[in-house]
């Protein structure tokens, strides 16, 4: 196999150094007199010029290359060379590319690429929001994912057979024990404490699934911050949001931030009541401003893992804003999730609505998540139109919907009931809550998508739900 390397950099000389210890012969083509007489050294052979230049390139071998990387920083050099590289007869061709501009452009030569910073953009997000990702990788022109992670003993899927888990467009691929090394294991396969997994999968998913089998470090909700601030408008504040609050916190071990724009003696009722609880509030202060623009600089400073606010106080917002729709404006304004209290304060039964969409998906397992730690049972729904054209498939695919709500329930020991309901999704929902002694409901917040809960449908539920309403973003 004959490989010609563009750039001498990091990159490209640790390619060079792995492929030559393999047998393939590799010819390194750099600009640097420094960097050549380096490589030289080294037994491998160098090209001191500039790799777009044609006669650079046939003169290092790229004419019979089997492969051709291009591989500097600058991608109108990596594109150049690439062309050049082709157009003389080498096998393949692989770019950096630091500019997704230009990746159209690449892949209109027949060139693959691959983005240094992406990669690194997107191991380091898996590994913030999950701290036993040790590596991930996107494959597929970025549609699939992999993902290697190490499971712990608090881990919900320790003990169980690989072919009970509710893994759907996610595979386990490989795994690695302490007895038997590497493993490609089957439906019967036992995940064990201390097996490192490997998951392959379709983006998104791949990443939701990790949580199921991370465990200890899962705490709701997932992704953001570890404190939960509460707005205080007026006196009914103290018995609806901060109460709330004062309950999630208690049981899910989040920190308590808020800020009063109802004056100073309103925090300092609100630092009593968290007394009482034995929890601490941590005091942002009095504020003056619009609500919705204060928060949203709040919440740029403290990262919460939650808004909770009063739904009375949207009633405030419409009148400081002049306008309807405050409620889903202060959800929208917000990159975490935004409880709504309705002062219910019963969590022994929560509502799940699903419609299949990935946006739904993500609300119902963060759902049974949070279900878990309030000890609720689970009602999940899913809405069908009363069309008999389409009734049929739209079954089906509700039914199945809500079985992926069932088997993310039975991994943390929630139990979930399921039900399939006709026609309008807003009245029947609202009614089915109403009837059910719900106590939460917990919904998605999306602006577009499939599903049959569209952007609007989700605001109706907002603004209609007797019962507290958990947004997920």
């Amino acid at each position: 196999m004959r490989v010609v390397i563009a750039g001498a950099g990091r990159v490209g000389r640790s390619l060079a150094d792995r492929l030559s210890s393999r047998g393939w012969g590799v010819n390194i083509i750099d600009r640097s007199p420094e960097r050549c007489s380096e490589i030289t050294r080294s037994d491998l052979d160098s090209y001191c010029g500039d790799a777009g230049d044609p006669a650079t390139l046939k003169e290092a071998g790229a004419g019979s290359a089997n492969l051709f990387f291009a591989l500097t920083d600058d991608d109108e050099v990596n594109l150049g060379a690439s062309e050049a590289a082709l157009d003389l007869g080498a096998g393949r061709a692989i770019a950096r590319c630091e500019n997704v501009e230009n990746q159209e452009r690449f892949e209109g030569m027949g060139v693959r690429t691959v983005s240094p910073t992406d990669l690194a953009v997107d191991v380091l997000e898996d590994m913030f929001e999950n701290p036993r990702v040790s590596s991930s990788l996107h494959v597929a022109g970025g549609e699939g994912e992999v993902m290697e992670l190490s499971l712990s003993s608090e881990s919900p899927v320790v003990g169980r057979r690989i072919g009970e888990l509710p893994l759907e467009d996610v595979r386990v691929a490989a795994l690695r024990d302490e007895e038997r090394g590497f493993v490609i294991p089957g439906d019967d396969h036992v995940l064990e404490a201390g097996d490192v997994v490997v998951l392959v999968g379709r983006r998104g998913v791949t990443s939701s699934a990790t949580h199921m089998f991370i465990g200890e470090e899962i705490a709701f909700p997932r992704g953001y911050g570890d404190a939960l601030l509460v707005l205080l408008l007026n006196e009914s504040s103290l018995d609806g949001a901060l109460e709330e609050a004062f309950h999630i916190a208690d049981i899910a071990l989040l920190a308590l931030n808020a800020f009063s724009l109802g004056g100073e003696e309103l925090l300092r009722r609100a630092d009593e009541r968290a007394r009482e609880w034995k929890l601490k509030l941590e005091s942002l202060g009095v504020r003056e401003g619009n609500l919705i623009e204060e928060t949203e600089h709040e919440v740029s400073l403290t990262n919460p893992a939650m808004v909770v606010v009063d739904e009375e106080e949207m009633g405030v917002m419409d009148r400081i804003l002049r306008r309807k729709g405050s409620a889903a404006q202060v959800v929208s304004s917000l990159p975490c999730p935004v409880l709504v209290s309705k002062r219910e304060h019963t969590f022994e039964r929560m509502l799940i609505p699903v419609d299949g969409s990935e946006s739904y998906d993500r609300s119902a397992e963060m759902g049974v998540e949070l279900a878990s730690l309030l000890g609720s049972d689970v009602l999940a729904v899913s809405a069908v139109p009363p069309m008999r054209s389409t009734r049929k498939g739209a079954v089906e695919r509700a039914e199945e919907s809500l079985r992926s709500v069932e088997r993310f329930g039975s991994l943390w020991n929630v139990p979930v009931e399921t039900r399939v309901i006709e026609g309008n999704p807003v009245h029947n929902v609202t009614q089915l809550a109403g009837r059910e002694d719900i106590g939460i409901a917990v919904l998605a917040h999306k602006r577009e998508g499939d599903g049959l809960f569209k952007h609007e449908v989700s605001e109706r539920l907002l603004e209609e739900l007797p019962v507290s309403t958990l947004m997920i973003k």
